[in-house]
């Protein structure tokens, strides 16, 4: 009976946040959403723990069309029939080195630029999201390749929890710009699917942003620093955050060098993890820069390989 009141109370929360969300997003469409609007939203918020199923809905064409990177980026992407890719991917396709026949997953793909850019270097590449409307723009920018590529793309529309594909059938597995989008469960439960169809040799590559330590630490850091400065800072970053870009509540888990390389360990991965301007694991860094770089660089990356059974 408490079970069913507890959940009962969950859909309440969450059906509040979603209608404020749609009131909002209206408003944010055409640039006339204020710091109050926000202010609503960041509290709402803050009551419950969020999943990707709670806002699952959310991820529609307008988010792909105009939110994913930026919309210049977006426009770029078909205009260059996916072949266009931002910084924080480029790092990301450099390290895993895909070869010719290489048989390539990437979970959460979204439009597809992964996809689009392994299949142009030869490998059988599969795109997964559970997106409809992410995987039917993804199927449009397909169609306007050659037959050559396309036969070398499959886009699939599926819960990312079960990835309905045999074990040890991917040589590299990508997840970028996912893992913040996931409760700890739903993360636990694709880590352990994509170790499942990863190769013994396989590699998974990760990227997320923003590093969570900035909020945890950093922001508190700069709060100080601006109080004793007389700075008049009171409003909390992440409520600008959303008055700039309302789809910043699909973060709903950013994670640090070591929240993420935990969740990795205890899935059976060996990894390592980073962020993106700190030199993690050179004996000659100076620990205070090593420390700066986990708290303040904003992207993270990390490269996984399952760990051998016993």
């Amino acid at each position: 009976m408490q079970k069913e009141k507890t959940k009962m109370n969950r859909n309440k929360k969450v059906e509040k946040i979603i209608n404020e969300w749609k009131r909002c997003v209206e408003l944010y469409k055409n640039k006339k959403i204020t710091v109050e609007d926000a202010k609503k939203i960041y509290y709402m918020e803050r009551e419950i723990k969020l999943s990707s199923k709670d806002l699952k809905y959310m991820y529609d064409d307008y988010y792909f069309r105009n939110c994913v990177g930026n919309k210049t980026l977006a426009d770029k992407f078909f205009e260059l029939k996916g072949l266009n890719v931002s910084e924080y991917k480029k790092l990301p396709l450099k390290l895993a080195n895909v070869k010719a026949g290489d048989k390539v997953l990437d979970v959460g793909c979204g439009r597809g630029v992964i996809i689009f850019q392994t299949a142009n270097l030869g490998a059988i590449s599969t795109g997964l999201d559970f997106s409809s409307d992410a995987i039917r723009i993804a199927q449009s920018v397909r169609e306007m390749h050659s037959s050559e590529i396309r036969n070398r793309i499959n886009f699939v529309l599926s819960d990312c929890e079960e990835i309905l594909f045999p074990d040890n059938t991917f040589d590299k597995v990508f997840l970028l710009d996912v893992v913040e989008h996931l409760s700890n469960e739903e993360i636990n439960a694709i880590f352990l699917e994509i170790r499942r169809v990863l190769k013994p040799n396989g590699l998974l590559i990760i990227h997320t942003s923003p590093n969570g330590w900035i909020k945890k630490y950093g922001y508190l850091i700069t709060f100080t620093i601006s109080f004793f400065l007389h700075r008049n800072i009171l409003i909390h970053p992440r409520i600008l955050e959303l008055k700039e870009n309302l789809y910043y509540i699909l973060h709903i888990n950013e994670q640090s060098i070591l929240s993420l390389k935990l969740l990795l360990y205890k899935c059976g991965f060996r990894s390592d993890v980073w962020t993106q301007k700190s030199k993690i694991g050179s004996r000659n860094d100076n620990i205070i820069k090593i420390l700066y770089g986990w708290i303040f660089d904003h992207e993270l990356y990390a490269l996984a390989t399952p760990k051998k059974q016993m």
